[in-house]
């Protein structure tokens, strides 16, 4: 920070800023993510310095509406980006809108729209050589094809991503993919008893990462999925134990 400050990069505070925004996003600390906008949004005679940076912003606030529920409004405030970066032919920056855009209608329940923009994306993203971006696109095309019940092809299409996960990704990545693999299996009729408890462990590891990274989100995912496969089994105290815990931890989404 002082290295910045010396040399008078006046980009920088907008920059920590926003990537604090996105991690907040990303831990589910909504009210926290909302400030952090607020206070981008105070700095907006600067952020217009950088054209760039004003749509990453922009398309982190539509995220944070959708995530509110406010799923209509983040749509069209993506649209309205996403012309914007088709008349600069910028591929970088499009991907990150469809990747918000199928994001949004994946919250909606609007899979069907979702696949429209995924098409996109995919056409786009076979093009490009960002590993961990890469992953997050098959996380979304996953996310797609359970909407649309293809619990298999899902599957197949997460378990391709894992290796290349444990060198190219975060942590948050490698959860999500975990926590994805297990609603598969939990919402496909043909997944075995025995599949089902190996899925409990693996929930059991997740939450203890979750906690160490103090991600709320994925803390909330694992409660959820941990209550439904308890259920599945028959298991009613264990069930009634991880629905406690999701609703302990539900507050601190809003």
């Amino acid at each position: 920070i002082k290295k910045f400050q010396k040399n008078g990069y006046s980009g920088f505070h907008e920059k920590k800023l926003e990537l604090e925004l996105e991690d907040a996003l990303d831990r589910g600390y909504l009210l926290e993510a909302q400030r952090l906008l607020e206070e981008l949004l105070s700095l907006a005679p600067t952020l217009k310095q950088n054209p760039d940076q004003n749509i990453s912003i922009r398309i982190l606030s539509a995220r944070l509406l959708s995530k509110t529920g406010q799923h209509a409004p983040a749509k069209g405030k993506l649209m309205n980006i996403l012309k914007i970066v088709q008349s600069r032919e910028d591929r970088i920056l499009k991907v990150h809108v469809l990747m918000a855009l199928v994001e949004v209608c994946i919250e909606a329940n609007a899979a069907d729209y979702g696949l429209l923009y995924l098409l996109q994306l995919l056409d786009i993203a076979g093009e490009l050589k960002f590993d961990s971006l890469l992953i997050k696109i098959r996380l979304l095309a996953a996310k797609i094809q359970m909407r649309v019940k293809l619990y298999k092809a899902a599957r197949e299409l997460l378990l391709s991503c894992m290796p290349h996960s444990l060198v190219n990704c975060s942590l948050s990545i490698r959860l999500d993919l975990i926590l994805l693999y297990a609603e598969c299996d939990l919402r496909d009729v043909l997944t075995s008893e025995g599949s089902l408890r190996d899925q409990l462990e693996k929930l059991a590891s997740v939450e203890k990462l979750a906690k160490e990274q103090d991600n709320i989100r994925q803390l909330r995912s694992t409660y959820h999925l941990s209550a439904l496969i308890y259920n599945k089994l028959g298991e009613i105290k264990n069930r009634n134990i991880a629905s406690k815990k999701l609703m302990q931890i539900g507050a601190m989404c809003r």
